[in-house]
């Protein structure tokens, strides 16, 4: 549960980007100071895969602990 309220969150940060066609995610990125920390991937219009993939590639690269 607590991942689907994190994921929630995201909306608020991308949903700017929802409107003129650029693909974005914020990415859990580990803490700083005990606070949860994102990473936001924002891609050329339409370019979602690239965006994805980056997400996705982040995620197996780094060990957030969240």
């Amino acid at each position: 549960m607590r991942y689907v309220a994190t994921r929630s969150s995201a909306v608020i940060v991308t949903a700017p980007f929802d409107v003129t066609g650029h693909p974005a995610t914020s990415v859990p990125a580990g803490t700083a100071d005990g606070l949860p920390v994102g990473l936001m991937l924002i891609g050329e219009r339409f370019d979602d895969a690239t965006v994805l993939s980056s997400a996705h590639a982040f995620e197996q690269g780094v060990d957030t602990d969240l």
